[in-house]
């Protein structure tokens, strides 16, 4: 008998288990485009340093199908802001977000809706706090609601506000022609 391999090919099954589970949910949650509390819990789960394969999978996945099915025009500038029109340029406001989460770690964390609540589950600390998913799932509703004018998802804020102070410099005219931006 030999149980430290009998241990380790245990744990190994357990493992291969639990990342096909893993797998087939993410298939299955690809397969239904998510609204509401459940796109904002998903879109939570996930740990975005500014310019990371992380950020970018969350911006295909989230932000561009409800700009591609709901909006006039989108477009990218030079430093990777997204900027999504809903219906014509009158109304002149904007509303903002980021894409980015604090920190250096990318990938998923576990959070629960508790009430009216999103956390992370026995209190174990993450960038949970430091993160404008919610901002984005809000522009998002109001974007699949037709609210008419203009939403920037700003690349790089929390690193710097380096997304937010090009488009401050580089588009400066632009911005300047808008009634209000709420960010």
């Amino acid at each position: 008998s030999y149980p430290l391999i009998t241990n380790l090919l245990t744990g190994w099954r357990s493992l291969l288990e639990e990342f096909a589970m893993t797998f087939a949910n993410i298939k299955a949650v690809k397969a239904e485009p998510l609204t509401g509390e459940a796109r904002l819990v998903e879109m939570l789960t996930y740990l975005r340093p500014a310019g990371s394969q992380t950020e970018s999978d969350w911006i295909e996945r989230f932000i561009l199908p409800v700009a591609e099915k709901h909006s006039h025009a989108f477009w990218w500038d030079a430093f990777g802001n997204l900027y999504v029109q809903v219906g014509p340029y009158e109304p002149r406001r904007a509303w903002c977000a980021h894409t980015d989460t604090v920190g250096r770690t990318e990938g998923r964390v576990t959070v629960a809706l508790e009430g009216n609540v999103v956390g992370v589950p026995n209190g174990r600390s993450t960038c949970l706090g430091a993160d404008d998913g919610a901002g984005c799932a809000i522009l998002l509703e109001m974007i699949e609601a037709g609210v008419r004018g203009l939403f920037v998802f700003f690349a790089e804020e929390e690193v710097g506000g380096r997304g937010s102070s090009h488009a401050a410099r580089k588009e400066a005219s632009f911005f300047d022609t808008l009634d209000f931006i709420a960010a």
